[in-house]
Parts: C-alpha cells; structure tokens; sequence
C-alpha cells in the first residue's frame, strides 16, 4: 500500500513539473519542428516551440538559417491558412505576449543561448529607439 502511494505521488510530481515547464521539443527534428509551426492552439506549447525553434536557429551557420526559416515561414503560413484571421491575430498576440514575458525571466545565459541579446531582442539594433533593419 505504501509503495502504491510513493508510486503515485511520483507520477503526480512527474505530470505537475511536465505542466509546469510545458511541453518539450528539444528532442524533435528540424523537420518536425517545421511541421508543428503553426499548428499549436494552446499558447504555451506555442511558446515552448517558438523558444526550441530560436535555439535552433542561433547554433546554425548562415548558411543553413535561410532554408530553415524559409521551411517554417511556409509551414506556419500552410498551417494557418484556413483560419480565421480574428482568431489568428489573436492567437498570435497572445503567444507574442506569453513569449515576451517569458523571455524576461530568463537569465543573461539562456537569452545568449537563444541568440538574444540582454534586453531579449534577437535583432542587436533594437532597444535605442529608431533603426533601419539591414536583413
């Protein structure tokens, strides 16, 4: 009966960390994190993919990012098509939102390791004000 109960406080510790760390895609592939872009109505699973896929992005060469982001830029656009597009920017502000709060409590290392600068911005000429994007 004991052993029983440890069981099930275990797994009980196991499903609340899993909640409250959301889901993991560290161990997809490239490709199927291609495919689940766009695909996630629930925020923080789309957070959770969108933090993946920058840390994915940041440890490859240049010559590698292009084809990667362009993959994703036309699953997301696939995968969103048929809905609607109040329900879309919604979905995209909320995540947008959810993403940013996010990125403020992390700490200096693991903004670097997402290829972000302090301030949690992936481009280095935000955060003093006006700028021209050269990419």
């Amino acid at each position: 009966m004991k052993v029983q109960g440890l069981g099930m406080a275990v797994l009980a510790s196991v499903f609340a960390l899993s909640m409250a760390y959301g889901a993991d895609y560290s161990k997809k592939s490239e490709s199927e994190l291609i495919k689940l872009n766009g695909t996630l109505k629930k925020v923080e699973d789309a957070v959770d993919l969108r933090l993946e896929i920058k840390k994915r992005i940041a440890k490859m060469d240049d010559k590698q990012k292009p084809d990667f982001v362009k993959k994703l830029k036309d699953s997301y656009e696939k995968n969103t098509g048929d809905m609607k597009v109040k329900d879309l920017r919604k979905l995209e502000s909320d995540t947008k939102e959810a993403f940013a709060k996010r990125i403020q409590k992390l700490s200096d290392a693991e903004k670097k390791e997402l290829g972000l600068s302090e301030e949690g911005h992936a481009c280095p000429m935000h955060g003093d004000g006006e700028h021209e994007h050269k990419h």
